[in-house]
């Protein structure tokens, strides 16, 4: 537990591409213990967009093993009682965002930086999403810049904020100031009357 912000005590949970199955369960068991001390999380969010699906039984397996901890994660993440402050440093893509306390899971705070990205895909693996019901569909290269450009756009950090999804842009240098104002103002809720804390049902 880094004491990073002057006196403020507080849990930082950091991503920095896809999570792995061994990443995703020791988050789980992070989250669960800064819920039961009571401090609060700092989500530094850069997620991948998702990979190809599995093509053998191997990575089929393994892929099943990772999404049942990712699950564990996503289920302490969702009932942590402690204030949750998240800043989308990079990129924001599909499920693994959730793991992550992204927009979905409402976090008391929640922060992007400039060059942020929020999308369920990245634009860049756009022209590898087949359209929905025709699996042999190749696209119209215009249809598909038109639609990669929309993409390019409504994923933006600017175009998030401006339409107060989030808490706003902040740059890079200002981060640490940011986040000692928010820990300044999560501190006020252990004083507030709070509902009871929540277990997640993790399967074994």
């Amino acid at each position: 537990f880094p004491s990073l912000f002057h006196r403020h005590l507080v849990g930082v949970v950091a991503s920095n591409g896809e999570l792995s199955h061994d990443a995703s369960l020791k988050g789980s068991h992070f989250i669960q213990l800064c819920s039961q001390r009571s401090i609060p999380i700092l989500f530094l969010q850069n997620t991948a967009p998702h990979t190809a699906e599995p093509t053998s039984i191997s990575q089929a397996e393994a892929h099943s093993h990772r999404l049942k901890a990712q699950a564990s994660m996503m289920a302490a993440v969702a009932c942590a009682g402690v204030p949750k402050i998240t800043i989308v440093i990079g990129g924001c893509y599909g499920s693994e965002s959730y793991l992550m306390c992204g927009r979905s899971f409402s976090p008391n705070f929640l922060f992007l930086w400039p060059n942020a990205r929020v999308a369920l895909v990245d634009s860049r693996h756009f022209s590898t999403v087949p359209r929905a019901g025709d699996e042999d569909w190749t696209g119209d290269e215009s249809e598909l810049k038109q639609l990669k450009e929309k993409l390019e756009e409504e994923s933006s950090a600017f175009y998030s904020s401006a339409r107060l999804w989030d808490d706003g842009v902040i740059l890079p240098q200002n981060t640490r100031k940011v986040i000692t104002q928010c820990l300044e103002i999560v501190e006020q809720q252990q004083h507030q009357l709070l509902s009871p804390w929540q277990h997640p049902i993790i399967r074994m």
